[in-house]
């Protein structure tokens, strides 16, 4: 990633910060693309939480790639565990990004967007390598 990409990317996690709303609504979208994954977050409410402070974790070391790999791999390893396969993922970034079209709006433009993709892509990339 570039370091304006990663910058981008920065801001767009300090906008989320902004829109507490933001992970319950991604999670609604998640659910609706596969009702399937619905079982495999019993609370939904501390999930929510754990959501927004990984991704604030994940986006601070894009910048440091080998602990972005690390953290990435043991977040994968236990995602494995919950039963979240390949398309999961997939699923997932595309509802991150609808919800933050939905929240952020015209702050979440086609720059920040395919910054959030590519770094996305590279967590989940690093998730599954686990």
């Amino acid at each position: 990633m570039t370091p304006e990409q990663i910058r981008l990317v920065e801001a767009v996690i300090a906008q989320i910060g902004e829109h507490p709303e933001y992970a319950g609504r991604f999670y609604e979208r998640l659910f609706a693309a596969a009702p399937q994954t619905a079982g495999m977050f019993p609370d939904v409410q501390a999930q929510q939480q754990k959501l927004t402070d990984e991704l604030t974790a994940m986006v601070a070391l894009l910048n440091d790639l080998g602990s972005l790999e690390e953290r990435a791999q043991e977040l994968g390893a236990r995602h494995r565990g919950y039963g979240v396969r390949a398309g999961h993922y997939r699923l997932a970034r595309e509802a991150m990004a609808d919800t933050l079209r939905d929240v952020l709006g015209d702050e979440f433009g086609p720059d920040q967007e395919a910054a959030w993709n590519r770094a996305t892509s590279l967590i989940t990339e690093l998730m599954m390598s686990a």
